[in-house]
């Protein structure tokens, strides 16, 4: 039986304060062939951003009108401004992304489009980081990590409950049903996963599309990661409060055991001293403590608020 390809395919983009990255991210996606779907939109949600994302999608919308479909919204967080981009796309397939992700294959769209076909599911793109985003050492240490994640996983592999990666995921609509992301997540971390974790319990399936490149262009710094991981650690117990299983408690590290463990080995002062006096010029395994200790102090933190 031949392969039943979307007829429809909706590509969605949170934004807040990125206007920068812009016009190179909307040109990319409109450069891509759209395969077999004959109706091919690019819906992007400005998240009340406070810098000129406005002005610059406004430009942007005027320059692609058939394609481009503009969305603004007071700051809510990612979560809810990918629930505005869901409401607003008309497609059958949806494929999310991020406002610094720029599509790396010219056949990324049709790669997507033939494995839905082939097995319905959730689809993730081969990520990836450009040297120009690598000349730190920190930098550098974060593509080695974010590589090495993947550089031996095959097409079609099986990600598990934790390989909902919606920075380039493709979704049919029908599986995603009434599924959205939980708005009650407003800071940095955890929301993607926790919808991926529902839709894995429903029976979904996320599985790695080798070969479909999007590179990740964020020139990451030590300091911003740190913050970062610290509101994922925040943010862990919001996850931990909606599925309050064992499984979530040991993924997130908010089970007692794990958060004995890190207050024992002071991942959080050790973490947070070589960060202050290392700089930015620290090993592998000393910028992995960095940010473990950033996590375990968001994890405290978030404990604490919790009291």
């Amino acid at each position: 039986m031949a392969p039943t390809f979307a007829s429809s395919l909706s590509v969605l983009i949170p934004t807040y304060g990125r206007a920068q990255l812009l016009p190179r991210l909307v040109a990319a996606w409109a450069a891509l062939a759209p395969g077999e779907a004959t109706d091919y939109q690019l819906v992007v949600v400005n998240d009340g951003s406070p810098d000129d994302t406005g002005a610059v999608l406004a430009e942007l919308e005027a320059e692609y009108p058939a394609l481009l479909k503009v969305v603004h919204q007071p700051n809510r967080g990612r979560a809810a401004a990918r629930n505005a981009a869901i409401a607003a796309a008309r497609g059958e397939l949806l494929l999310f992304s991020d406002d610094d992700m720029v599509p790396d294959s010219p056949d990324l769209l049709t790669r997507h489009l033939s494995a839905q076909a082939e097995r319905p599911g959730a689809w993730v793109s081969h990520l990836q980081v450009p040297d120009e985003c690598a000349v730190t050492p920190f930098q550098a240490y974060w593509r080695r990590r974010l590589h090495a994640g993947t550089a031996k996983l095959a097409s079609g592999r099986d990600l598990g409950y934790g390989g909902f990666w919606f920075a380039t995921l493709s979704l049919p609509r029908t599986l995603l049903g009434g599924q959205r992301f939980n708005e009650s997540f407003r800071g940095y971390g955890w929301e993607e996963h926790e919808l991926g974790y529902r839709l894995y319990l429903a029976g979904v399936r996320a599985r790695f599309l080798r070969g479909a490149y999007v590179q990740h262009h964020d020139p990451v710094a030590l300091k911003s990661s740190y913050e970062k991981y610290v509101a994922m650690g925040r943010s862990a117990w919001t996850f931990s409060r909606l599925h309050p299983g064992a499984t979530v408690r040991r993924w997130t590290g908010t089970n007692r055991v794990s958060r004995a463990w890190r207050q024992l080995a002071r991942l959080e002062a050790r973490g947070l001293r070589l960060m202050r006096e290392g700089g930015a010029d620290l090993s592998d395994q000393q910028f992995r403590l960095v940010l473990e200790g950033a996590y375990s102090r968001g994890l405290r933190e978030g404990h604490s608020s919790r009291a």
